[in-house]
């Protein structure tokens, strides 16, 4: 469950075919060369950083847009499992030396700059499709290829990762509780993403929307053989004291395990490991470690 991956920055590239042509029957650079007005493809790289393999599965659907004015052209590709996308249209400049702005966004299926927390994450897919990435607004990107120039994407993660592991109070002596009805607390039911400005004064902003929400965490089992979840919840704060992060029953009786560590806030991607200390009494959890995600790009953990 928590694999690391290699890091690096790997370039998933995919030269699009031309309008209404297939994949296969794509016309070459050479073919397209002399004609500087009629329509070229935006040649497409989907990178990565720190990925420990690409954070891709087989059959993720980005949507690509590309901006010229008022004018907006979305395309859908599909990662093939390995190392290349798949588009039925594709982004297209529409002549020489054209200037665009661009956004990627992922999953498909979302409002692009908005996005629900499902609140499933029980299994590796229902987690990887928590997993809401979009680029920073591209700004600028000019045609200098007369055969379609080639413009690079690069996706951020805009939740929060969480793990907790388990650990028990000494009062148990070998004799462990039965743990069970495991949430992780999301502070908001979803995000929306404001994009950077053009003249970089103002960063992508990323803000949770909506009420608190319980997430089913993917259960598995850490290094000591203890319970783990991992869960994506929406970005927060941390008040030492007092910020519920967990619900679980212990033996059957619900409790809540409220954070006694030093941390103030849950960034927008970034990753969190906790230790959840199980008592008799209380639960607590501490040791918060702010581990790197990518550094935003691509995933140094495996979901």
């Amino acid at each position: 469950m928590n694999s690391v991956y290699n890091k690096g920055v790997t370039r998933l590239m995919l030269a699009l075919c031309m309008m209404g042509m297939s994949l296969p029957a794509c016309t070459s650079d050479d073919a397209l060369s002399g004609d500087n007005e009629s329509p070229k493809a935006v040649k497409v790289a989907i990178s990565t950083r720190a990925a420990e393999t690409n954070p891709w599965t087989a059959n993720d659907v980005i949507t690509l847009q590309a901006y010229a004015g008022e004018t907006t052209q979305s395309a859908s590709y599909t990662f093939d499992g390995t190392s290349t996308w798949s588009t039925e249209a594709g982004l297209y400049w529409s002549s020489y030396k054209e200037t665009l702005d661009f956004l990627g966004y992922y999953p498909s299926t979302t409002e692009g700059l908005a996005f629900t927390l499902p609140t499933d994450q029980s299994d590796a897919t229902k987690l990887h499709a928590a997993d809401y990435m979009t680029t920073d607004r591209i700004y600028g990107e000019s045609n200098i290829d007369a055969n379609g120039t080639e413009v690079n994407f690069p996706f951020n993660h805009r939740m929060v990762k969480i793990v907790m592991n388990v650990t028990y109070g000494a009062e148990y002596d070998g004799n462990l509780p039965t743990l069970s009805a495991e949430s992780i607390l999301s502070q908001g039911s979803g995000v929306t993403v404001t994009v950077n400005t053009a003249d970089g004064s103002t960063p992508t902003a990323v803000t949770k929307t909506g009420d608190a929400v319980l997430v089913q965490p993917l259960i598995g089992t850490n290094t000591e053989g203890k319970p783990c979840y991992t869960a994506l919840v929406t970005p927060g704060i941390l008040t030492k004291g007092s910020t519920i992060l967990m619900i679980l029953a212990v033996n059957g009786e619900m409790r809540q395990a409220t954070y006694n560590g030093d941390l103030t806030q849950l960034e927008s991607g970034k990753a969190y490991s906790f230790n959840v200390k199980i008592g008799e009494d209380i639960i607590t959890i501490t040791d918060g470690i702010e581990n790197p995600w990518g550094s935003g790009w691509g995933s140094d953990t495996e979901l």
